[in-house]
């Protein structure tokens, strides 16, 4: 009876006692002591490599632009280049920073912007050396013609587009052809209306006109409402009327048969010859 009594008491306190196993905790607390210093280690590295990243953008001289470079033949231009890049690096932003020394934070758009207000007649590209060089390659646009509109005299493109007004017209080369316009359209986003097809014309009639009729000389050129037509105004003499849509050689066949045939002497009294109207040649 005694043994019996006994034995349901280990069995009674067997269940009682809580057991823990000690290699099992020892084990546990290794593992959470790893994982912080995992994290810590993560962490350390993402907040050194940020501190590395701000030190290139705005304090090392990695990538920073140490040299501007222009290819113009005019070195006071060049010169002037220079300064307005040199200006616009200069800028601080973000405080105290000057982030646009940094050759990916050269803001292109703006400083192209900046030239064409100063350069109206040069074009430009840039291109970024990862040498630490900003190279500005400059191209002078070709002047094809002077518009006229609204009493103001404006140099132009072959793609028609305003390069610069005109503001002392006596200074006008006379290479240039006077366009004028005197239609209702008027120039839009500093473009001619009609684009480049009226300097096509325009240049395709300083051309021919030379070659096939040499003795008379070109004044100017009009634009008005009247659809694919353009006219020419001779030097003391008529006003010719072309089509835009017909061969220029087949009109200026027909001004040359009335010129030399028909009205002869009294070619300069007319006011105008209208070479538009399919074959027919109406003057007055």
């Amino acid at each position: 009876m005694t043994f019996s009594r006994r034995n349901r008491k280990f069995s009674f306190d067997c269940h009682k006692k809580k057991l823990e196993n000690p290699f099992f905790s020892q084990k546990k607390r290794i593992n959470s002591a790893n994982y912080n210093f995992k994290k810590i280690l993560i962490l350390s590295g993402i907040i050194i490599f940020l501190i590395l990243i701000i030190w290139t953008i705005f304090f090392s001289d990695f990538l920073k632009i140490k040299d501007v470079q222009t290819n113009s033949a005019d070195q006071n231009l060049n010169q002037e280049i220079v300064a307005l890049a040199n200006q616009q690096m200069s800028q601080k932003k973000y405080f105290f920073f000057q982030p646009e020394k940094k050759l990916f934070f050269f803001n292109k758009e703006e400083f192209l912007k900046k030239f064409k207000e100063a350069y109206p007649f040069q074009e430009i590209t840039i291109q970024k050396n990862i040498s630490g060089k900003l190279i500005i390659n400059v191209k002078e646009k070709e002047i094809t013609g002077v518009w006229n509109e609204a009493d103001k005299y404006y140099f132009i493109d072959s793609e028609g587009n305003i390069l610069n007004e005109i503001t002392n017209i006596d200074t006008i080369d006379k290479k240039y052809p006077i366009i004028v316009n005197q239609s209702s359209n008027i120039i839009t986003d500093g473009k001619i209306w009609t684009g480049g097809k009226t300097i096509s014309h325009v240049q395709e009639i300083l051309k021919k006109i030379p070659e096939k009729i040499p003795d008379i000389a070109i004044e100017k050129f009009t634009i008005d409402n009247d659809v694919d037509t353009i006219k020419m105004k001779i030097t003391n003499g008529p006003e010719i009327i072309f089509s835009t849509k017909d061969p220029l050689d087949k009109q200026i066949e027909k001004l040359l048969t009335v010129k030399n045939q028909k009205l002869k002497n009294d070619f300069n009294s007319k006011q105008y010859i209208n070479l538009s109207i399919g074959d027919k040649v109406y003057y007055q």
